[in-house]
């Protein structure tokens, strides 16, 4: 699937059956132009943390809508959970910090890792946004992909390398709940 700077624009990307990690391709959704013709999507693929459309193909395509958000305040460190538009639940976190800061803006989990994770790292598991960290330190050899991840270390602080961290108990019941596609702002 071609992805595009914007509609009738040129094409900067294209969209395979599976992610990087594994999981099936899946894009959030962030609006539509000309009827629906035209999606406005967030994704990995192309420029980083910037949205990019797509052709409307629901021949090829499957829809799927989600009750759930994930809205992340940076400033207060803290995830919120929301189902129908109502907050559920209220979880501190890590954020990264001054040098590799988590970047702001509108996403969505592309990837629901349990497995194949360095877990003194990583923790129990992770959640792959479509969001990249363009300020990642020298010699770093984690990608630069921006995930919410579990840990054992601190939390309320600004620390990461530009992930988001949480309590891992808390992040497996977060991995039961939300699915591909959920959407994730990250305010500044």
């Amino acid at each position: 699937m071609p992805l595009f700077d914007r509609p009738y624009g040129d094409r900067v990307a294209v969209a395979g059956p599976r992610t990087e990690f594994g999981s099936p391709m899946s894009f959030g959704v962030l609006g539509d132009r000309d009827g629906g013709e035209w999606l406005e999507v967030t994704t990995a693929l192309g420029p980083p943390n910037r949205p990019l459309w797509i052709r409307s193909d629901p021949a090829a395509m499957r829809y799927r809508s989600t009750p759930y958000a994930i809205r992340v305040d940076l400033s207060e460190r803290r995830l919120e959970l929301s189902r129908s538009g109502e907050t559920v639940q209220t979880i501190p976190v890590t954020v990264g910090g001054e040098a590799t800061s988590t970047p702001a803006g509108r996403f969505a989990i592309t990837d629901v890792i349990v497995r194949d994770l360095d877990h003194a790292v990583y923790g129990c598991c992770a959640l792959a946004l479509s969001a990249h960290q363009p300020s990642l330190p020298p010699g770093w050899i984690g990608g630069d992909r921006v995930a919410i991840h579990g840990t054992d270390g601190p939390l309320g602080v600004a620390a990461s390398t530009g992930c988001i961290r949480m309590r891992n108990d808390e992040l497996a019941e977060l991995t039961r709940t939300v699915g591909l596609g959920t959407p994730v702002v990250i305010e500044p």
